[in-house]
């Protein structure tokens, strides 16, 4: 089931066409994963148009299909299969017209020209236009998914937006809107807080100031210049004083889980009991902590407020601002625009609601910029999260019993989720709006969040149970692969202790458990790769296997890593085997994976957010450790040949597998197991306790 198609079956939605050149719609964006390339290639080869000849719209609620948003590694999964269909169809349709134009059925396309041999008339797209049907819906479910020409497919084309970037203009933070004023917020220390006092006065008196808006419990301020507006937000954030229930105090991930009722629901029902090998897992919240902070523009001119967000869902942010100022849909657009990369849900739409305010009630337009420590305090955190994990073995070695329970906050809590509006400061306005019910989508045909990839890939009998805890006390959401990347590294862990158990190697337990071709061919590789099985160990160094398969229908992944103890916590090699079916771009593919290892290292090593009972607490990065440039390791990516199979989604993949190698690393060097994020020398000292 495609759903973009499904949304948006017109295809003269996706397409326009002007001389020799064509332009295709997305609703699909950037955020850094080299989309734009990879949607251009697979229309270039169903058009047979030069990929040079193809221009790009992406997020623009005013232009583009709405495709919701680009997340759950699906954009080459269900966006660039969507475009695939609309353009083959296209070109079926066109191909119609240049037959009965031309007055024969032996009609041939190359390069964008329908021609017939000994004729010297040449048809372009945009020839035909006219008598061209571009506004019957196709079929979604009958339409064409298999590539029909591949050429530019399978290269790896240079991605377009990156030289700008370099030089200095490619980011939302480079636009500049003639007139704009310079803008920032006083926000409260978590979403529930009420504010109590706030001098407007007092902040209204700094030079350069144009207006101080307070709509309830937002307070955002308007300068002639960034500088001024910095001085008064700085000075708002001394004289505001906010009230409201307090947080609970610091402690770990386990004790304040516990805290927290929630009552499990039956994901997978499907084991005996598991009273064997028990282990429990955590991790902490985790900050998306982007090194580009969160940044919006907005203007309101003739009747529309416009707004320039890198939101990773422009049309359900839209539909959230325009209910939120109780303005029609159609008064609203949102243009995306490059900004910083989290691969989740952070500050983009907060601050793309503030800005609109802002712009809406002062209006001229505003450019508005979070700080750093509101990009890390106020940011929707990576929720906290704990697994239990039981696993029995029998005769010969084979697994019996497998329970896996979970526990945590919500991954979802995005604008455009479910029925209420997902903003933080809609929740505080004069009049506010309600957030939605906490809930999971469940695993079909979601891969769910909490439990994605909790269900195993192995050929075991499993029980898997998830008790989401539905309270607000601390507001998070979507960080890159959700709840996989705890599922795989408890699941991966449990597979390398259960192996230790039945004394085999841990390659070669996988394989006893394994009867998917792709997946075993994903693990033999990397094995290879890596030199596998690793060597006696001296304790201050080790190597660790990860798999997953990516909500089990998604890409496969395997990761080696290496682990070096002697100047702290560090990983020093890696390497990755990936099937993800037919690939588009090979270079993007591997800049994905090679990203998502980084990352991956850095949350299941160093990253946590701490707090306090106001709330979150990591003003600077002094505050929140993340990997250092010194610190990556030399990375080898292989790519598994797969190209009869459909695309899947590469994006996520490697977070769970890469935390795994690091457990499993790091047990093979010291002989104890680690399972309580993130696995700091304070943590190894705990386990060698």
């Amino acid at each position: 089931m495609n759903t973009s198609l499904i949304a948006n079956a017109v295809p003269g939605n996706w397409f326009s066409f002007h001389g020799e050149r064509v332009t295709l719609y997305s609703g699909k964006v950037e955020i850094g994963q080299g989309i734009e390339i990879c949607l251009k290639q697979i229309a270039s080869d169903e058009l047979t148009i030069p990929v040079e000849h193809i221009e790009l719209v992406t997020g623009d609620t005013m232009r583009t299909p709405n495709e919701m948003w680009t997340s759950a590694s699906i954009s080459i999964e269900v966006g660039g299969a969507a475009v695939r269909a609309v353009a083959a169809e296209l070109r079926r349709r066109f191909h119609d017209a240049a037959m009965a134009r031309l007055g024969t059925s032996a009609v041939t396309l190359e390069n964008g020209l329908f021609r017939v041999d000994g004729d010297n008339r040449v048809l372009g797209f945009s020839d035909l236009c006219q008598e061209t049907d571009l506004e019957t819906p196709l079929d979604p479910f009958a339409a064409a998914m298999e590539p029909s020409n591949i050429r530019a497919v399978g290269n790896s084309f240079r991605r377009e937006d990156l030289a700008s970037k370099f030089t200095g203009g490619g980011f939302i933070h480079d636009i500049e809107i003639p007139g704009m004023l310079h803008a920032r917020v006083v926000l409260p220390p978590r979403p529930d807080a009420r504010l109590v006092h706030f001098d407007e006065q007092m902040i209204s008196s700094v030079p350069g100031i144009v207006r101080v808006v307070r709509d309830g419990n937002f307070i955002g301020i308007a300068a002639e210049r960034e500088d001024q507006a910095i001085a008064a937000q700085e000075m708002g954030e001394r004289v505001a004083v906010w009230t409201g229930d307090s947080l609970p105090p610091y402690s770990n991930t386990i004790d304040l889980l516990a805290g927290y009722d929630a009552a499990s629901d039956l994901v997978v029902d499907g084991s005996t009991a598991a009273n064997g090998h028990f282990l429990r897992f955590s991790r902490p919240f985790i900050a998306h902590a982007s090194v580009g902070l969160a940044c919006a523009l907005a203007d309101q001119r003739d009747g529309i407020l416009t707004i320039w967000s890198h939101s990773q869902g422009v049309f359900p942010l839209r539909d959230a601002i325009a209910r939120t100022l109780d303005l029609p849909k159609e008064n609203v657009r949102v243009i995306h625009s490059h900004g910083a990369g989290c691969y989740g849900h952070n500050g983009a739409d907060d601050v793309a609601l503030e800005a609109a305010v802002l712009a809406r009630t002062i209006g001229l337009p505003v450019r508005l910029l979070w700080t750093r420590a509101q990009e890390i305090q106020a940011s929707p955190a990576g929720p906290a999260m704990q697994v239990e994990l039981s696993a029995s073995l029998g005769e010969g070695g084979r697994i019996v019993g497998w329970e896996h329970r979970i526990k945590g906050f919500t991954h979802l809590n995005r604008p455009g989720w479910g029925e209420g509006v997902n903003l933080a400061d809609a929740w505080g306005l004069s009049q506010p709006q309600a957030p939605s019910a906490i809930a999971d989508p469940g695993q079909v045909p979601f891969g769910g969040a909490g439990c994605r990839n909790a269900p195993p890939i192995y050929d075991v009998p499993a029980r898997v149970e998830y008790a989401l805890i539905r309270d607000r006390s601390f507001r998070t959401s979507a960080l890159r692969a959700l709840g996989a990347h705890l599922n795989v590294f408890a699941i991966e862990s449990m597979m390398d202790d259960l192996a230790e158990q039945a004394n085999m190697d841990p390659v070669q337990f996988r394989m006893a458990h394994l009867s998917d071709p792709r997946a075993r061919a994903v693990i033999m590789s990397v094995a290879e790769m890596a030199d596998w099985p690793p060597g006696e160990t001296d304790g201050t160094s080790g190597k660790g296997l990860g798999f997953a398969r990516y909500k089990n229908s998604s890409a496969y992944c395997a990761v080696v890593l290496e682990v070096n103890l002697e100047i702290g916590v560090r990983v020093t090699r890696a390497w990755a085997a990936v099937d993800a079916g037919l690939v588009i771009n090979p270079d993007g593919v591997i800049n994905q994976v090679e990203g998502g290892i980084v990352q991956a290292i850095s949350w299941t090593l160093k990253e946590r957010l701490r707090w306090d009972e106001q709330g979150f607490v990591a003003p600077s990065w002094d505050d929140y450790d993340v990997i250092r440039f010194d610190e990556v390791p030399s990375l080898e990516v292989r790519l598994i040949e797969s190209s009869a199979n459909r695309s899947l989604g590469v994006g996520e993949c490697a977070a769970g597998p890469t935390a795994a190698a690091v457990g499993n690393a790091l047990k093979q060097a010291l002989g104890v197991r680690l399972v309580d994020m993130p696995l700091t020398y304070e943590s190894i000292a705990a386990a060698l306790a």
